[in-house]
């Protein structure tokens, strides 16, 4: 076997790497993404992918990558060719990726996993990994199906239109206008506890991606004023809204369930397109409402921490 570890990739590994994670990605029913962008890690000259070839020309059989952000912490991907588990190949790799973790003082690896992989959930068990997180992505199946919903101030709602909101209904979910979007990085920098100036940032870079990205404001009609936002991306195959959030003032109130059907119902439905969102699992009352409104699992991703030091 031949062990490679660099912090560049030839043409060819990167072809190779694309190749085996097709490969690994049929045999394991997964959609895994392997890291291959030396450019985006903290520490340019640091390996960060490791790679063992098979000296009879078989190819590569098993692949590793870190990618190191910069907040002491290296998220690692990895994959091995179907054929040639259980043989060490991970632990060979893993072992002196561990190595270089510990010379540019990385303190953690995140390792990336679904339930669907049992062997590489019983390597980092064996390892002393601890699951760190589990983010969700969930689908709506119901597609023009009006969502239901119990509200705290309109009882029972149901099929939420501008013509409900016109006879009466308190809140209402508008498009954003330009002039409006001090007032959502504010509310999404109280809702999401960041500073004023990486919410800004973020929401910067959404608008400037070059996505077709819509912005909404929840407005209190009684005052006039914007208590939450969302944001929904929209692509050829999908829709998918994202930064939904009330601000904390207004929280605890179910106004995020009355909000998002007022998403679905007058914007979304419109598209006919699968309605995906992600949500991290430590957001259990994200979960807890998406949920309510008919969202299901489509996959899931578990996130394992292993200490380096």
């Amino acid at each position: 076997m031949n062990v490679i570890f660099t912090n560049s990739l030839t043409d060819k590994q990167l072809q190779d790497i694309k190749f085996l994670e097709a490969l690994c990605n049929k045999a394991d029913i997964l959609s895994l993404g392997l890291f291959t962008e030396p450019e985006l890690n903290e520490y340019p000259d640091m390996p960060c992918f490791f790679m063992i070839y098979d000296d009879e020309n078989a190819g590569l059989l098993a692949f590793l990558s870190m990618f190191v952000p910069g907040d002491g912490t290296a998220e690692v991907s990895a994959c091995t060719h179907p054929k040639h588990r259980q043989k060490g190949l991970f632990h060979t790799l893993y072992k002196k990726a561990r190595e270089i973790a510990t010379e540019f003082d990385i303190d953690s690896m995140i390792f990336a996993t679904s339930p669907t992989q049992q062997t590489a959930f019983n390597i980092l068990t064996k390892y002393g990994a601890k699951l760190e997180n589990t983010e969700y992505l969930l689908q709506y199946e119901n597609l023009g199906k009006y969502v239901t919903l119990s509200n705290p101030t309109i009882p029972h709602a149901s099929g939420i239109t501008d013509d409900s909101i016109k006879s009466g209904n308190p809140y209402k979910l508008l498009p954003a206008a330009p002039d409006e979007l001090v007032i959502h990085t504010d509310i999404f920098a109280a809702a999401f506890g960041y500073p004023y100036e990486a919410a800004n940032e973020y929401i910067g870079d959404i608008l400037s991606s070059g996505s077709d990205v819509k912005i909404f404001s929840f407005i209190d009609t009684a005052t006039g004023n914007t208590i939450g936002c969302c944001f929904t991306a929209i692509s050829d195959m999908q829709v998918m809204p994202f930064g939904i959030c009330i601000h904390p003032d207004f929280q605890g109130q179910k106004l995020g369930q009355y909000m998002m059907s007022l998403l679905l119902n007058n914007y979304l439905f419109q598209y006919g397109k699968p309605i995906l969102l992600q949500v991290s699992g430590s957001n259990e009352n994200a979960l807890h409402i998406y949920r309510k409104l008919g969202f299901k699992t489509a996959s899931q991703v578990d996130y394992f921490r292993i200490d380096v030091v």
